[in-house]
């Protein structure tokens, strides 16, 4: 999908502009209202585990690049209509971090030569260096933040970022645009060691690896 032209916002968003006094645009009033997001985005990095293989283990970290497009409905409303806001996130090398849980396990019976051929981690992401716009109002700072489920399998992977929360910050006021949908991206290749790897015979300390370029679209 095109990211939303700054000065000539699409007819939708025209619309609800009409509806919704942008003076007031400070002054909304948080309201359950149907949330929407569309958007194209990649997530790429590099993964650092303490220890693998590994069961039931803590102090994963993720730190690389985040790009994003997003656009839609938040969960805020004025006046009973729904906010839209349009937010985009350029790609900066190191503008997203991550702290995780994982479980890197090898199963019973197999060869210690061999690494773990799937691997779970779940846990929380941030976002830094963003912008939005809310309900056509000017383009201000904004970071994302949410949570992260990680599958794998072989160097196959499945990511998905939840409870997505864009923080915009302008004139001291902190505002908070929670989504509904979440973002899931695949790929065959996702996953890279990098050293290593650890084997179900030889664990390898400090193991790291590159997630490459992992499609993310709203789900």
């Amino acid at each position: 999908m095109r990211r939303q032209n700054r000065s000539r916002p699409s007819r939708w968003l025209r619309i609800v502009m009409a509806l919704v006094p942008a003076a007031a645009v400070l002054g909304w009033t948080p309201s359950k209202v149907a949330a929407t997001t569309t958007g194209v985005g990649t997530f790429s990095g590099t993964v650092g585990l303490p220890s693998f293989p590994c069961t039931g283990c803590g102090n994963g970290t993720f730190a690389g690049s985040v790009t994003l497009a997003l656009g839609g409905l938040g969960t805020s409303s004025m006046n009973g209509v729904p906010v839209p806001y349009v937010a985009n996130w350029s790609g900066q090398a190191s503008n997203a971090s991550a702290a995780f849980t994982f479980d890197e396990s090898c199963a019973p019976g197999q060869p210690g030569p061999t690494p773990p051929v799937t691997g779970t981690a779940t846990g929380s992401f941030g976002v830094s260096g963003g912008q939005v716009s809310i309900a056509g109002g000017p383009w201000v700072a904004a970071s994302l933040s949410g949570n992260l489920d990680w599958r794998r399998v072989g160097s196959a992977a499945r990511l998905t970022l939840s409870s997505l929360t864009i923080t915009a910050s302008s004139g001291g006021t902190t505002i908070a645009v929670n989504l509904i949908s979440v973002l899931v991206g695949e790929s065959p290749t996702a996953f890279v060691w990098t050293n290593g790897p650890g084997t179900c015979g030889t664990t390898q300390v400090n193991q790291t690896a590159l997630i490459e370029g992992v499609a993310l679209m709203p789900a």
